[in-house]
């Protein structure tokens, strides 16, 4: 659709540079339409075409959309003596999920045990129950292995401090000669900072830039969060009481909210890996969206090229599960890979870690299943000095 400029007889005491500032307005509302078109989507929530916000229909309060059925509403039932408006029947646009905080879906929510089982005590109580309910013993969960609903949540550092001590690590310089990258997308996603009120093109250039300027023939793989997987138990902890709403991820779109509170709903995150993702493809940047967690498919990426014997690669990632994995798999016939954390700058070689704990090889898959990691809980009284008597 194209835009001309016409006057009529109504406007003819309209001057040139008025003529011309109407005519650049209706430019800029047309290109905003051509850009964020209303007209694209097919359900019945409420998008924001400046923002991105989405009010999903009947969950989040907002009714700005009704506002002339809810006045009718208000009138009606008040007396003619009292002219106080109730809260609840105050209208509610798409600003105000800039504050206020989003619950979960009734299908997600998790059940505190603890407390329904004191609840289920009292009511013993009241029944003249007790004595017989304690007849076997009785718990909420498994409490050696659960907290809260969820698996206890275990100290991977002392762990890797022992199977990659401090003193061994090497500078993140001295890895500037590999041949490849392979990051874990999802601590990317936090390490790379930006600011409310950026659109989301300024964005996806801010994590580019940082990835060009860092890594050698870089490829990111991401988590999957759609489906179930092995991570699903650290993803409801991390993300137990979201803190903002849906927003329909756009490149001209501006983010309304801090990155932390962005990310805390998780349908933000799998909108933003997609619109990153695509951004980063476009750009010559190679990257791999997992179906479910990515350290699986991070280490076998890295191991797959240290076979090939056409020089080392680094592997940037903070979860010691993945140095784990490369320990463990890892063989003389191959490169060496570096295992590089950016949280301290520090990098170190898995063939030198891997010859200073021949020892213990063999139970390096078993050491984490015993002290927890991000799919098995750690069981309760054994503390991080058992990682210490396997390095003994």
């Amino acid at each position: 659709m194209l835009t001309q400029i016409e006057t009529s007889e109504q406007h003819v005491e309209l001057g040139k540079s008025s003529r011309t500032t109407d005519f650049n307005h209706s430019n800029q509302f047309h290109s905003l339409l051509t850009s964020r078109n209303p007209l694209l989507f097919e359900d019945t929530d409420l998008y924001c075409l400046s923002t991105g916000v989405v009010s999903v229909s009947g969950k989040d309060g907002v009714n700005c959309d009704r506002s002339e059925d809810i006045g009718e509403w208000s009138f009606d039932s008040l007396p003619l003596a009292k002219c106080t408006i109730k809260r609840k029947t105050l209208l509610q646009s798409l600003s105000s999920l800039h504050f206020q905080r989003t619950k979960q879906d009734k299908e997600t929510f998790i059940v505190d045990n603890s407390q329904m089982f004191n609840r289920l005590i009292l009511v013993a109580r009241e029944l003249g129950l007790v004595e017989a309910a304690f007849e076997y013993e009785l718990t909420p969960e498994p409490m050696s292995l659960f907290d809260k609903g969820l698996i206890r949540k275990s100290s991977k550092a002392p762990l890797r401090k022992v199977l990659m001590p401090n003193e061994k690590a090497i500078c993140r310089k001295d890895t500037d000669g590999v041949r490849a990258s392979y990051i874990d997308g999802g601590a990317l996603l936090h390490r790379v900072r930006w600011e409310k009120g950026m659109k989301f093109e300024h964005i996806a250039g801010i994590y580019l830039m940082y990835i060009a300027k860092h890594y050698v023939h870089p490829t990111v793989i991401f988590d999957g969060y759609e489906q179930v997987s092995t991570k699903c138990q650290e993803h409801l902890r991390r993300n137990y009481v979201p803190m903002c709403s849906y927003v329909n991820v756009r490149e001209e779109c501006m983010c309304v909210f801090f990155q932390d509170r962005f990310f805390s709903l998780m349908k933000n995150k799998v909108e933003f890996i997609k619109f990153l993702s695509r951004f980063l493809i476009s750009h010559g940047i190679f990257c791999v969206k997992c179906s479910g967690e990515a350290n699986c498919e991070v280490a076998n990426s890295a191991l797959t090229f240290a076979t090939r014997r056409t020089g080392s690669c680094v592997v940037v990632a903070d979860n010691t599960d993945i140095a784990v994995m490369l320990l463990y798999h890892w063989t003389e016939e191959m490169d060496d890979i570096y295992f590089l954390q950016e949280k301290s700058s520090q990098a170190w070689s898995i063939r030198s870690a891997k010859n200073a704990n021949k020892d213990v090889t063999q139970y390096l898959l078993f050491i984490p299943a015993i002290t927890g990691c991000d799919t098995t809980s750690y069981l309760f009284g054994i503390g991080n000095n058992y990682c210490s008597k396997f390095s003994a």
